[in-house]
């Protein structure tokens, strides 16, 4: 992503993205076929099961109604999954005090990300993004951990320890993109020489 920006700006090419992930998914297929407990299927099958382990006790929580097994299904469970390991518990969802803690620390969150969407312009934000590697570390990071985190939790408790690795870069995305945007001057400025021509 660096040498793209040094070269001008990120172009994503269709065909090289295809080949890549054809070739990703191949590797992941083959991966599964010689070792069966890291197969795409018995994923899926392990997160069924963690989310029916944590089903029980005050804490608990569900995506949806019976969760299915297959990869697919649990994929589109994906974006509910991101917004519960980032934002939950809600504050009418604490039962003791640590989850009251956890709730304060969720809807700080919460509120940082609203007053982004309300006040920043959604293309720079984007534009933002794109021009920091970090950052398109970080959303990346946060996206793929999150999602995972929510789909194999069923438990507050376990929940609020198992998001603990994305909180840095999420607070640092959030606190980065807060702030005003100031566009680069690319203007020359001149040298002390010039600035003494130009006095005289």
């Amino acid at each position: 992503w660096s040498r793209s920006l040094k070269r001008g700006r990120v172009r994503v090419q269709p065909l090289q993205f295809a080949v890549a992930a054809a070739l990703g998914l191949g590797g992941i297929v083959l991966l599964g076929q010689q070792f069966p407990e890291y197969s795409l299927d018995n994923f899926a099958a392990q997160t069924a099961s963690l989310q029916q382990l944590g089903r029980h006790g005050g804490s608990a929580f569900a995506l949806g109604g019976e969760m299915p097994s297959t990869l697919a299904g649990q994929l589109a469970y994906a974006p509910a999954a991101l917004l519960t390991a980032l934002f939950r518990p809600f504050v009418f969802e604490v039962h003791n005090v640590p989850s009251f803690v956890n709730a304060l620390e969720t809807m700080l969150l919460t509120l940082l990300l609203v007053r982004i969407l309300f006040t920043q312009n959604l293309g720079r934000l984007r534009r933002r993004v794109a021009e920091n590697p970090f950052l398109i570390f970080c959303v990346v990071f946060v996206v793929a951990f999150g999602v995972a985190v929510g789909l194999s939790t069923s438990n507050m408790g376990t929940l609020s320890r198992y998001r603990a690795p994305i909180l840095p870069f999420f607070v640092l995305l959030l606190l980065v993109l807060g702030k005003p945007f100031r566009a680069r001057s690319h203007a020359r400025h001149p040298s002390w020489r010039e600035h003494g021509v130009l006095q005289s």
